[in-house]
């Protein structure tokens, strides 16, 4: 019998008879159907804890103190929303309030495909997107671990898990793992934009000029108008800066330096603008209601425009002193603004603002009519 012949020829086990190539099919559709079953499980486990869909964003609230499992709330229920959805009265407030640590960060149903815009970003420009003083290590370090070891497991269980070890977190909707401890600033920062759909800006003492606070490391996908790369090192200012001592009618720097430590200390505050497209990522085009006008293109299309608020939160991190401030982006189209019987509240909000332009006349007539 020759080397072919004994592929094909069954082999006898006592009274077992089997078949090599019939062996091998039933392994081949075996692990077929094993892998195909993981990927309807992962996707399943996604749909459990999140609903991704490109509607307007619904709220997750993690439970915070609870022994129990948090379950996955009532929408209806989120006393916080990013959008002005049906769940919320659809307010301007721009005032400063507390803000406990169960709302520290937010998540929502755009949460995956705000994720997968991250990535793209961070490996992309990944200089434009994070980076870090050598001075901020310490810093960095002390913000990722609170997250990974501690707030993302403890308080966001649906979406994290350690694994046995507690070595590592798994993401379980991205089913990525990263440790719990940082390796160093550049890839804690870079992990920090992969996980969580907020970005960071870290700010620091300024040893050249006692009393003021300088930009030591950040993780900015979706900049407004800001070069961070330029800001690196420097003060933060800005409309972000300005903002927070309109509000507290204090310098920036005196805020920062009577915040008490700790993040049941964190303050929030929002913003918010009308702009000319979608972008979450604005440098070269922030077009926008107040100091700069909306575009004049006359062949803009009003349907364009959208609704784009910041949720500000800002904490003083208790190792190192330093001054955490995490950035929520949402973006709503004004025709969802209309839609939802919002129009008047946002036409008169926004008559109060200086604007010029055609476009921003359409606008108003468009949220009028």
């Amino acid at each position: 019998m020759n080397a072919f012949d004994m592929r094909h020829h069954p082999t006898d086990f006592g009274s077992i008879r089997i078949d090599p190539l019939h062996a091998f099919a039933v392994v081949t559709i075996g692990s077929g159907i094993a892998y195909l079953s993981h990927l309807i499980k992962k996707n399943l486990t996604c749909q459990k804890f999140f609903s991704f869909q490109d509607a307007s964003p619904q709220t997750f609230v993690p439970h915070w103190g609870s022994k129990k499992k948090p379950q996955r709330p009532d929408i209806e229920a989120c006393p916080v929303a990013m959008a002005p959805t049906k769940s919320r009265a659809f307010e301007f407030s721009t005032d400063m309030k507390a803000c406990g640590p169960n709302h520290l960060i937010l998540m929502d149903t755009n949460n995956l495909r705000r994720l997968s815009e991250r990535r793209i970003l961070l490996i992309a420009s990944p200089q434009a997107m994070y980076n870090s003083l050598p001075i901020a290590g310490t810093a960095v370090r002390e913000l990722y671990n609170f997250f990974f070891q501690f707030y993302l497991p403890e308080k966001i269980s649906q979406g994290f898990v350690k694994s046995p070890s507690g070595t590592y977190l798994k993401n379980r909707c991205t089913e990525n793992t990263f440790p719990v401890v940082a390796s160093s600033p550049p890839t804690a920062l870079r992990h920090l934009g992969e996980n969580i759909d907020e970005d960071f800006i870290i700010l620091l003492p300024d040893s050249q000029a006692p009393g003021a606070w300088k930009v030591g490391a950040y993780v900015v996908c979706f900049a407004n108008g800001v070069n961070m790369q330029e800001k690196l090192g420097h003060p933060l200012g800005g409309a972000q800066t300005q903002d927070l001592e309109q509000r507290t009618g204090k310098s920036f720097d005196t805020f920062l330096a009577d915040l008490p430590a700790g993040v049941e200390h964190a303050v929030e505050f929002r913003s918010w603008d009308i702009v000319d497209n979608n972008a979450l990522y604005r440098i070269d085009n922030n077009k926008v209601f107040g100091d700069v006008p909306l575009s004049d293109d006359a062949a803009a299309a009003v349907e364009d425009v959208c609704l784009r608020e910041e949720r500000r939160v800002v904490w003083k991190l208790p190792g190192t002193g330093a001054v955490a401030m995490s950035i929520k982006t949402s973006i709503t189209p004004i025709t969802a603004v209309k839609d939802e019987g919002k129009a008047e509240s946002l036409r008169l909000a926004l008559s109060a603002r200086a604007h010029s332009g055609e476009l921003a006349r359409r606008v108003l007539e468009f949220l009028k009519a």
